[in-house]
C-alpha cells in the first residue's frame, strides 16, 4: 500500500526532440546515437530509440513520460544522457543535467519549457547540443464541489474550471456526467 509521500503528484513528459553538433568518432561509419533520460530520487530510466548512422545531428521527436511522486516533484531535476550505440558497450557521447525548479515553482497546473542544453563528455568537454522539451502537468484533487463521478476532471488544462461545469455552445444546462 503507498504512503502519502508514495501518491502520485503529476506527471512529465520529456520530449526529445533532437541533438546538434555532437562529436563522430565512428571510423568506417557514422555514429548511431540514442538519449537516456532518468528523474532525480531513484526514477527509471527511459530511452528513446537508436537513430541509425546519425552522425553529428539526430532528430528523434520523442516523448518519455514519468509520473511523479511528492519527492520528485520537490527536487525535480533531469539527467539526460546521449550515447552512441555498439556492438558490446555503448559509448557515451555526452550529458546534461537539467534543473526543473524553476518550473515547479510557478505553481501553474501546466507548465512546457523548450529549450537547447549544452551537452558535455565525461571529461567536461562540450559534445553538442540536446533540444528537449518539458511539460509538467501537477495533478490537484477535484474540487471538493464537483460530483464524485467526475473524478479528477478539472485537473487537466482544457477543461472547464469547476464554477458552473461545462457549457454548451448555445449556453442552457450544464453537461450530465457520463455514468458507468
Amino acid at each position: 500500500r503507498r504512503g502519502a509521500m508514495d501518491a502520485m503528484e503529476g506527471s512529465l513528459v520529456v520530449m526529445v526532440l533532437e541533438a546538434r553538433n555532437m562529436p563522430d568518432r565512428e571510423i568506417f561509419s557514422k555514429q548511431d546515437p540514442y538519449v537516456q533520460v532518468r528523474l532525480a530520487h531513484g526514477a527509471d530510466a527511459k530511452r528513446t530509440r537508436t537513430k541509425q548512422e546519425a552522425g553529428k545531428n539526430a532528430r528523434w521527436w520523442q516523448g518519455l513520460t514519468f509520473l511523479l511522486n511528492h519527492a520528485q516533484l520537490k527536487d525535480l531535476r533531469v539527467y539526460a544522457e546521449v550515447y552512441d550505440a555498439n556492438i558490446g558497450k555503448d559509448r557515451l557521447i555526452g550529458k546534461v543535467d537539467v534543473d526543473l525548479s524553476a518550473m515547479v515553482r510557478s505553481r501553474n497546473e501546466y507548465v512546457v519549457s523548450e529549450k537547447w542544453h549544452q551537452l558535455r563528455d565525461a571529461k567536461a568537454r562540450f559534445a553538442g547540443d540536446l533540444r528537449l522539451e518539458m511539460q509538467l502537468k501537477r495533478s490537484f484533487p477535484a474540487p471538493p464541489h464537483a460530483p464524485q463521478n467526475y473524478g479528477n476532471a478539472y485537473a487537466h488544462p482544457y477543461h472547464a474550471p469547476p464554477h458552473g461545469g461545462p457549457q454548451h455552445y448555445g449556453g442552457g444546462a450544464p453537461a450530465t456526467p457520463f455514468h458507468a
